[in-house]
């Protein structure tokens, strides 16, 4: 049970490692609030977007009156980072349908990725298209799993 303890903050540190350097290259996590408006934003432009399919927006596009870029964030870990070549070969994550879908609907204008390597301190932004295809990558289909309830 420790040895999971101690992931889980570990993992929790990185991930407030991200948002660190993340808002220090000029991105911010939207709240839920912003989210909705984000959303609705998008909608009365007749793109229906997922909420929870984005991580950042840069921060003069979150308030302005054109429609900002979203941006999903995958991070490599201080320890993983340190096997991730400059150009993210090594880098594994997982893609949500949510995220896809997003990329899908909005395309490489509006909707990018953030590889983010903690080890390096730095990142690539990149669209679906330039790492979703087996020219570049190794994709697998998998489930993914959060219990959001008690079982018994």
């Amino acid at each position: 049970m420790a040895k999971s303890g101690k992931s889980y903050a570990t993992g929790k540190r990185g991930e407030q490692d991200t948002w660190t350097y993340l808002a220090e290259h000029g991105f911010v996590r939207p709240d839920s609030k912003q989210r909705r408006v984000l959303r609705l934003r998008f909608q009365k432009e007749g793109l229906a977007i997922q909420a929870r399919g984005f991580d950042v927006v840069r921060q003069e596009e979150l308030l302005g009156d054109k429609l900002p870029v979203l941006y999903e964030v995958k991070t490599c870990g201080r320890k993983q980072g340190d096997r991730v070549s400059p150009g993210f070969s090594g880098f594994g994550f997982t893609l949500t349908g949510n995220e896809r879908h997003n990329a899908k609907v909005l395309g490489p204008e509006l909707y990018k990725f953030i590889f983010v390597n903690l080890s390096s301190r730095k990142h690539l932004i990149v669209s679906l298209d330039e790492f979703f295809n087996d020219k570049v990558s190794r994709i697998y289909p998998t489930w993914s799993i959060f219990i959001k309830k008690d079982i018994i």
